[in-house]
């Protein structure tokens, strides 16, 4: 049995910040989500991901928020755009 990792459906970035858009499915249809990572290097040159943000990175991470709702919007629209054809 081979199980297939899940992908989301957008990806946005900001710098080191990357946000990722979820497609969940439901019995009543499906509802989208996201999760906004932080990436950083270490001292060995190991790339990590981490939900904690400094305070110079609130106002990136307010911003790709903003823009990830966005694309959420979008992603709504489509599906009932695909949905009334």
């Amino acid at each position: 049995m081979t199980t297939e990792k899940r992908q989301p459906v957008k990806k946005l970035r900001d710098g080191l910040l990357e946000s990722a858009i979820w497609k969940n499915p439901t019995e009543k249809g499906h509802f989208y989500s996201a999760t906004i990572n932080n990436s950083y290097v270490d001292d060995n040159e190991q790339f990590h991901s981490s939900n904690n943000y400094s305070d110079t990175e609130l106002l990136q991470l307010s911003r790709l928020a903003n823009k990830t709702y966005d694309a959420i919007v979008e992603l709504r629209q489509a599906d009932k755009a695909a949905k009334a054809s």
